[in-house]
């Protein structure tokens, strides 16, 4: 069970992680030219075997771009949405209709990460001072879980838990971005501490 001062940390992350997130939604409704609306649905410090549990519940493959970043913080970041869902964002992002995702589409998408990836290192590290270095994105067709797994392994070197923060920025038009942030819990206290907590 958690201690009143461990739940009032999470707390203040959620608060901390959703501000960064919206640079992101920002990018996103720039880019798209429409409205984006953010809401950080969960935050969890949760055992790496019950993950999948508080992910959303998407039946078919998703589209993933996914980044690991390094430096004073270790963390993984994903965004996906369903593979169906993957063609009207494209259509949206290059101006024409997508009957099927094609490789222009699949990078649009990628290049749309990557900028939303940018902006919240960057509003992040702005924010905490802390220095973060982002790997090349890489994008994917596959299950969620699947998707996720390289990036549990890599953030969970030292621990069986890993906290992950869920938002989703929702388009007028009415596609659904998961945006999905993971760490170790012992670097809670890094961002906490940076930020003035």
């Amino acid at each position: 069970m958690k201690t009143s001062s461990e739940k009032l940390e999470l707390r203040k992350l959620q608060s901390d992680l959703s501000s960064y997130i919206e640079s992101s939604a920002s990018s996103f409704s720039k880019l798209l030219h429409e409205p984006v609306r953010q809401h950080f649905s969960r935050l969890a410090d949760t055992e790496i075997s019950k993950l999948e549990f508080l992910m959303p519940q998407i039946s078919e493959d998703v589209f993933a771009v996914y980044i690991r970043c390094e430096g004073d913080l270790r963390l993984g970041m994903m965004f996906f949405l369903p593979e169906t869902e993957s063609k009207n964002l494209a259509a949206h992002l290059l101006k024409k209709p997508q009957k099927t995702l094609t490789e222009l589409g699949r990078s649009s998408i990628a290049e749309l990460g990557n900028i939303m990836t940018g902006s919240f290192l960057t509003t992040l590290s702005n924010e905490t001072g802390l220095r973060i270095q982002a790997s090349v994105a890489g994008s994917s067709i596959d299950t969620l879980r699947s998707l996720m797994q390289p990036s549990v392994s890599y953030i969970a070197q030292s621990s069986e838990r890993i906290i992950v923060g869920i938002s989703e920025l929702k388009t007028r038009s009415g596609i659904i971005l998961y945006f999905i942030v993971m760490l170790d819990p012992h670097e809670i206290k890094k961002i906490l501490a940076k930020a003035g907590s």
